[in-house]
């Protein structure tokens, strides 16, 4: 019984294989020497070696190997298959896969004649695809729709969850969408007009963005690319559709007036929103919600002096040997105790002049 556990244990049934061109004579290789030029360097168990052969002949897939095996089939040979070492564990057979190919040399990096995609030991893990490979994977995702099951998108969550991409895979992704032309960028667009969002996933999306802290590069990053972003009428329109009814809470309040505070609009701006707003008619509902925001508000004195002086003429007052410049003349009368009614006629209001008589 001892002596069974061990064997299922101690499983050695894989082995290391070699496929050779027959018709290339091959140098040395540190200490291994063949007498025909290695192509491939496989690891696998039962009929194994035998399966990129049937592969060649059966399937249509495009792999370097499967088009060696074809060219030679088209010259009437045949490639030569050698199982290297056998009765191996799986990990010395990964480890044996991986110093054949590390000491024969794969093509793609220039180092020898193997047209392995890999370094060995796992399978996909380390692959590297020709520009053309790459190209040939494009063309048949963008013809391609794949529609995953509820089972699959569950699996590819748990996956994915806490997964964390490098700075280098952040950029690389970065890289690769600003180099997006026009025309790829307007079907993204255009693939999502009409689309609406669920109420479960519009709160899916709330929920994972509630709380979330944004970085002042991110920030600007985001400020940089929406500055001077043309937004059509038909968009503005929906967004205010989208506004219309929706509650903001005390808290989000505070944070919006927190983060405009000190905030100077640009002359710039200041014009756009004058222009937006010839025309447009108030409606009752508005004015009402308006007036109860205001009712009952305690504006600070050096609000109102700042909303009076914004408001106020600039004057010129005219002594008999001087002149000066002020904004508000009924403050300015207040201060220095001169009757504003009794001096009234002597308001030039075409020219906002105020004649002192002394």
């Amino acid at each position: 019984m001892q002596q069974t556990q061990i064997l299922l244990l101690e499983d050695k049934r894989f082995f290391v294989y070699i496929y050779f061109d027959p018709k290339t004579l091959t140098p040395k290789y540190a200490e291994y020497k063949f007498e025909f030029e290695p192509f491939y360097v496989g690891k696998g168990k039962g009929k194994r070696h035998l399966q990129h052969v049937k592969d060649a002949k059966n399937t249509n897939k495009n792999s370097p190997k499967l088009i060696k095996i074809r060219a030679l089939k088209a010259q009437n040979l045949i490639p030569i298959i050698t199982i290297i070492k056998d009765c191996l564990n799986e990990k010395s057979a990964f480890e044996l896969e991986i110093l054949l190919i590390k000491t024969i040399g794969r093509m793609d990096k220039n180092q020898g004649p193997l047209l392995n995609c890999t370094n060995g030991g796992q399978g996909q893990i380390n692959r590297s695809f020709t520009d053309l490979h790459k190209q040939r994977i494009s063309e048949t995702r963008k013809t391609r729709h794949i529609k995953h099951t509820k089972e699959t998108i569950e699996k590819l969550k748990i996956i994915k969850t806490g997964k964390k991409r490098s700075l280098e895979t952040r950029q690389k992704i970065s890289n690769a969408l600003l180099k997006r032309d026009s025309e790829t960028q307007n079907k993204f667009v255009y693939s999502r007009k009409d689309k609406t969002n669920s109420k479960e996933h519009n709160k899916k999306i709330s929920d994972a963005n509630t709380g979330k802290i944004v970085s002042k590069q991110t920030s600007e990053k985001i400020s940089k690319a929406n500055k001077n972003k043309y937004v059509s009428n038909e968009t503005r329109l929906k967004l205010s559709k989208a506004g219309k009814g929706r509650i903001v809470t005390e808290q989000t309040r505070l944070k919006l007036s927190t983060s405009n505070k000190g905030k100077k609009r640009t002359p710039k701006t200041i014009k756009k929103h004058r222009i937006q707003m010839i025309g447009k008619k108030v409606s009752e509902e508005t004015k009402l919600k308006i007036s109860i925001t205001e009712t009952g508000k305690i504006v600070k004195e050096d609000t109102k002096q700042k909303l009076a002086n914004k408001s106020a003429k600039t004057w010129k007052i005219c002594f008999k040997d001087k002149t000066i410049i002020i904004s508000n003349l009924k403050n300015w009368c207040k201060e220095n105790n001169i009757l504003y009614s009794t001096n009234y006629e002597n308001i030039n209001k075409k020219q906002n002049e105020f004649q002192i008589k002394k």
